[in-house]
């Protein structure tokens, strides 16, 4: 593994070595002519591209004004707008079509181009056409006639070229760089410290807790403990009981260790409330939170900094597998569209249209009724009730085959309603076909999710992982097998799509037949019990897939508003990259988010309310983090994030204005995703779909349209929305979550599993301890 990982490092490293090369090989000096091409557009027919002589070209760094001389184009009569564009530099940076003949203005145009540099570089070109100013009319009468004379050709066209030096240095940048880098440096600096005084920590703790226990805060140490022989015992008062600690005291050391930490009725009137251990499973390692036995009246204010650690591993253990998955799964549909653009453009605008709508008419729908099993099968789990865990997941995927029937009788017939919407009819062809050879990919995801849910709730996430990647592998083969040698086209693209799933369940199924740790889908499963205990599904279920919705629908709308913009070619593909980083990054909250919900259902499932109450703290802790340290990023990166996926300047420019206000989006994304994970431990998808209602819809959404339209924000106004949105939501789930009684929590999910279970009990062996 350390060979590997150095192979890699030094293949990064040579990669910038060589960018680096190539970037000072590319690089300018004052002076130097900077290439420079045009073409042509007049009544529906273009030229093609010309390079232009050294004299008309710019010179870096250096301001300067040219008469660029335009030929008369074959076939042009005079009575059409004529446009031209530029390409500029080596880097060939795209000036987009500039009229300047019969453009509707009794002045001469000019083109003033803006070009953007730093050191050698450039990294910019902008350009515009305005009256020549008429200093330059008085010098040169001849132009402004020559121009006006229809018989005159070539006519001549000044261009004024303004070079503008960009600072090497972003400040803003490097401050939250800095900030950024002090955060993390103080972060790793405090845990050292820790580290190296964890025995002096351990002790303190130890001496507080012995002093906490004794009566009138004694502390139960030297002649302060009544001796009796070798073995001395401490008394303290719990309510209407008495309870003691054995405590071995050393006569040479002075100190004290506990021998049970455990407290021991003496009445016998009230059991005690020791929180037990869950048992691991397969590589599911679920560590107990806290060590040392808590009253489930008494929740700890404070955690022994290796109980916290653990607990951050046992989050850890659950989310990597899950960040790792869900990447494998996102890398398919990149394979899919590339197959899809290579079938052609009516192909991919057609794919394209079905997979959105697919999205929203099906996957959303079906990610969203998923998360009911959620609370019920991670809550059976803890409590040890292994039959209402299967129960569970067969209703769960009975509920998705059934929901899955209307959505195939409207993908069938979903050409009237496309055309209706005034979509090009060729497109529709292609969209109605790939949503009719999508319906085995709708059947293999009802029942992909349930059992992706049914390992995760076990501790057996990385089953999925080895499943996905095994997919991924065959997906490219089969996806030249049905497109290229079979020559379906796009029905191939959605079958390869489908197989994939297919291939996933299949993997997924022969582990759970195969592992001697999970618990299999059909014990403890009748038919009785199938028809019997739905309503808590339902009721969980329904609002889920309301507020999973509700979301999904809100970026749907922002883009269908960012079509109604100046430019909307640009801002379209602008949105299209964002939405795309923001789903990239979404990952990791969400798996962190995931992970949040296994623990919490499993601790209030054993009746164990102060570890679900530390899991959430916890994981809200790790996502506020991640959130900080994106955002510190995506600031940082904003001049250099876009140009990852293309070289359009304006399509550029709207990244960079827009990452920045992503980047905060983030501080509140995450954290309300990990609040959404804890919403669902807790059984309470009522109140995540209410927050996204009213964070989403009554704030984020007409936020984004009075920036947008009325205070002429743009395309930055849309995500000044989202930032509204994010941040309402995160301080609605935090009141929430905040005012949560986490004991009452612990006893509607007894109730919970007992009613998901039809009121029956079902505390069968169907796994031994091991």
């Amino acid at each position: 593994m350390a060979a590997t990982g150095g192979r890699g490092v030094a293949s990064i490293l040579s990669v910038v070595l060589l960018l680096s090369i190539s970037s000072i090989s590319r690089a300018y000096r004052p002076g130097d002519l900077v290439p420079m091409s045009r073409k042509g557009q007049y009544h529906s027919s273009r030229t093609v591209w010309h390079d232009m002589i050294g004299k008309h070209c710019p010179m870096f760094a250096v301001n300067r004004e040219v008469l660029i001389p335009i030929p008369k184009p074959t076939g042009y009569t005079g009575a059409d707008p004529y446009k031209i564009s530029f390409q500029v530099g080596r880097e060939k940076f795209f000036i987009p079509w500039l009229l300047v003949i019969n453009r509707k203005s009794p002045e001469v145009p000019m083109i003033d181009v803006q070009l953007r540099y730093s050191g050698g570089d450039l990294h910019g070109v902008t350009a515009k056409v305005m009256d020549m100013p008429h200093q330059y009319v008085e010098i040169h009468p001849d132009i402004r006639k020559q121009f006006w004379d229809a018989q005159h050709w070539p006519k001549h066209v000044l261009v004024r070229y303004t070079w503008k030096e960009q600072s090497e240095i972003d400040l803003t940048s490097g401050f939250y760089v800095l900030f950024g880098s002090g955060l993390v440096m103080s972060f790793i600096l405090s845990i050292y410290i820790l580290q190296s005084s964890r025995d002096k920590l351990a002790r303190f703790v130890r001496e507080t807790v012995a002093e906490s226990s004794m009566p009138d805060g004694g502390v139960a140490k030297g002649n302060e403990i009544e001796r009796r022989g070798d073995i001395d015992r401490s008394y303290t008062t719990h309510g209407s009981e008495s309870s003691y600690y054995p405590i071995a005291y050393s006569t040479e050391s002075q100190s004290l260790s506990w021998i049970n930490m455990c407290p021991a009725t003496i009445t016998g009137n009230k059991s005690q409330d020791i929180e037990e251990a869950m048992r691991p499973k397969g590589d599911g390692v679920f560590v107990p939170l806290l060590s040392s036995s808590v009253d489930n009246d008494r929740i700890p204010r404070k955690l022994p900094l290796s109980e916290i650690g653990a607990e951050v591993m046992s989050l850890g253990k659950i989310a990597c597998p899950i960040v790792l998955t869900t990447l494998l799964i996102f890398s398919r549909s990149i394979i899919s569209m590339l197959f899809l653009s290579h079938l052609g453009r009516v192909e991919l605008a057609g794919g394209s249209l079905a997979i959105a709508f697919s999205n929203i008419s099906g996957q959303s729908l079906i990610k969203g009724l998923v998360l009911g099993m959620d609370p019920i099968c991670g809550q059976a789990y803890g409590a040890k009730r292994w039959s209402v865990l299967s129960q569970t997941y067969m209703k769960t995927t009975c509920l998705l085959f059934l929901v899955s029937i209307p959505m195939i009788l409207l993908w069938l017939n979903i050409e009237p309603l496309f055309l209706f919407l005034g979509q090009d009819s060729d497109i529709v062809r292609i969209a109605k076909v790939y949503l009719a050879f999508s319906i085995p990919e709708l059947l293999a995801q009802a029942v992909h999710n349930p059992l992706r849910t049914f390992l995760r709730i076990q501790g057996l996430s990385s089953a999925l992982t080895v499943a996905a990647g095994c997919a991924l592998v065959l997906h490219l083969p089969i996806n030249y097998f049905f497109v290229i040698h079979l020559k379906l086209g796009a029905k191939g693209v959605a079958l390869a799509m489908a197989c994939n799933t297919i291939n996933l369940n299949i993997g997924l199924l022969i582990y759970v037949l195969a592992s001697k740790n999970s618990i299999k889908p059909w014990h403890g499963v009748t038919i009785a019990s199938i028809l019997q205990g739905w309503w808590p599904l339902l009721s969980l279920a329904v609002p889920s897939c309301l507020s999973v919705c509700l979301e999904w629908w809100w970026y749907e709308i922002i883009i269908f508003l960012c079509g109604l913009l100046e430019n909307p070619e640009a801002c379209l593909a602008a949105m299209g990259i964002l939405i795309q980083s923001e789903g990239i990054l979404y990952v990791f909250p969400y798996a962190i988010s995931c992970s949040i919900s296994t623990r919490i259902s499993h601790a209030l499932g054993a009746n164990q309310p102060s570890r679900a109450k530390w899991s959430a703290i916890i994981g809200l802790a790790m996502a506020i983090g991640f959130g900080l340290t994106i955002s510190v990023l995506l600031v940082a990166l904003k001049s250099v994030w876009g140009k990852l996926y293309t070289n359009e300047q304006q399509v550029l420019d709207l990244v960079t204005a827009a990452l920045p206000i992503i980047g905060f989006c983030e501080i509140g994304n995450s954290p309300q995703t990990a609040a959404c994970g804890v919403l669902t431990g807790t059984a309470r998808p009522k109140d995540g779909a209410r927050i996204n209602l009213c964070a989403f819809y009554i704030i984020g959404l007409p936020v984004s349209v009075l920036a947008t339209f009325k205070f002429k924000f743009g395309f930055p106004g849309l995500w000044f929305g989202l930032l509204a949105a994010q941040f309402s939501c995160v301080c609605m789930m935090g009141y929430v979550l905040v005012h949560t009684d986490w004991r009452h929590q612990a006893k509607r999910a007894d109730q919970l599993t007992l009613a998901a279970g039809g009121g029956d009990d079902l505390e069968s062996s169907l796994l031994t301890n091991p």
